[in-house]
């Protein structure tokens, strides 16, 4: 009996035995899979990548078939090496129309889950370019008013616009194919709109820019640190150039600060206006530059690191027109001069957009302004809200895409306990009809939604050349 009992105890341990040598393949290759599923998910983001770099750059450099075939096969080779884990069977194109659509394939070996007779993994990914929008040009036109400086819970109205543009930049260029697909400019208005050290043919490192587009009757310089010298802040042209963009024969005068007399004014004796208007404020101060903001232009760029740092230079001060805000956002993305980086309005790669903000209702200073003294115009808040609309029908006759935002907070309470806010009604529907459509106009209510906001429109505008 006891040489049974072992007998039996021996022949269990074997049926164990077998047991586990069957399980150990399953368990190996079911923990395995997750490692082989991983290469597989890793082979598939580099294989879309490829082809979606390899397609926008067909199709921005090539026009037939045969170019558009060694352009794809030459970029693709350059993001996807054939040394690198999962090799491709042949590049599939087709041209549709406008659309170039690239597919391929790639073949994983596996390591673990060949236990269980998988030995490879097919891995496919394809990728639609439309050839009439490849590149993107945008204008962000930044409302830089002294309201901006208000402070909300510690946080400067300007500080947030800084992070939200900044978000802004930085997403569209995280989606960017190449950066040379990708072109911003920033528009900063207030009283009037600075067009900087380009207005006199030079870039800000005092090389050559270009032809000069701005008056210099006194051949003064850019110099901000001289109160004498110019800052760059330009004066609108008469209407109805104020609502266009220019040509080669434009020039705009400069601003010039100086004292003009309203009907108030003649109540008040000589020697008391010119103590506390020319003694105090132009000659110990700001001279012929008083309210001139000195945040200026950026032509559009490709350099992100040059876009974000005219970003963090923003400061706030001064009153609203923005009117020749949105002027000047026209102006920065047409292919006329003054700023010639614009790609020709009928080249169908290249979408253009302006991006508009404002914390205000328009306000013009009965002193001085972007459309100078009050004895040299006769323009009030109602030709600016007017010229506003125009100038935004101006530039979607020309398919530039518009969206608007309206930054709202609150200023206080009326005597029932209702809010106050900075914008009234009236300005918010002439933004929304300025907007392409009404959906590209948005409310920002407080700092964060503001953040927010700028955050979806570049992410609806960092998918307006890659379809899918």
């Amino acid at each position: 009996m006891f040489n049974k009992i072992k007998k039996y105890l021996k022949d269990t341990a074997g049926a164990t035995a077998i047991v586990v040598a069957i399980a150990i393949p399953l368990v190996v290759g079911a923990t395995g899979m997750s490692t082989d599923v991983a290469f597989a998910y890793l082979i598939k983001q580099r294989l879309s990548h490829a082809l979606d770099a390899a397609a926008v750059a067909a199709a921005a450099s090539a026009n037939e078939g045969s170019d558009i075939q060694a352009k794809i096969e030459q970029f693709f080779s350059q993001n996807y090496p054939p040394e690198k884990i999962g090799a491709t069977s042949e590049i599939t194109i087709s041209i549709n129309g406008s659309d170039i659509v690239v597919s391929a394939t790639a073949h994983y070996d596996t390591y673990f889950a060949r236990v269980l007779g998988w030995d490879q993994i097919d891995i496919y990914a394809e990728s639609t370019v439309a050839r009439e929008i490849l590149g993107l040009e945008v204008a962000m036109v930044l409302d830089v008013t002294g309201s901006m400086g208000t402070v909300i819970d510690g946080v400067s109205n300007i500080s947030a616009l800084k992070t939200a543009s900044t978000n802004f930049v930085n997403i569209l260029f995280d989606r960017a194919i190449f950066d040379d697909t990708l072109k911003i400019g920033i528009v900063p208005y207030a009283t009037a709109v600075n067009v900087g050290p380009y207005g006199l043919g030079l870039n800000p490192d005092g090389s050559e820019y270009g032809d000069p587009f701005v008056n210099n009757p006194d051949e003064l310089v850019f110099d901000q640190s001289q109160k004498f010298q110019w800052w760059g802040c330009a004066l609108a042209l008469d209407y109805p150039s104020d609502t266009e963009d220019g040509d080669s024969s434009t020039m705009w005068d400069m601003y010039s600060f100086t004292l003009q007399f309203s009907a108030n004014d003649f109540y008040r004796s000589w020697s008391t206006y010119y103590n506390s208007w020319y003694y105090i404020v132009y000659d110990n101060y700001y001279g012929p530059n008083n309210w001139c903001n000195k945040s200026y232009i950026l032509p559009l760029s490709s350099n992100q690191e040059n876009i974000t740092d005219r970003i963090d230079d923003l400061y706030a001060s001064g009153s609203t027109l923005g009117n020749l805000g949105m002027a000047w956002g026209y102006r920065l993305v047409s292919p006329a001069e003054p700023f010639t980086e614009g790609s020709a309005y009928s080249d169908e790669k290249w979408q253009k957009a302006v991006v508009m903000m404002t914390d205000g209702d328009n306000y013009i200073n009965s002193h001085y302004s972007g459309y100078g003294g009050y004895t040299q115009h006769s323009v009030d808040v109602n030709d600016l809200t007017d010229r506003l609309e125009e100038t935004c029908t101006n530039m979607k006759a020309n398919d530039i895409l518009i969206y608007t935002i309206t930054f709202s907070y609150q200023t206080g309470t009326t005597g029932g306990g209702s809010p106050i806010y900075n914008i009234d009604d009236s300005t918010r529907e002439v933004y929304e009809r300025c907007a392409t459509e009404p959906s590209k106009y948005y409310d920002a209510l407080g700092q964060e939604e503001l953040i927010d906001v700028f955050e979806t429109i570049s992410r609806e505008l960092s998918n307006v050349h890659i379809k899918g």
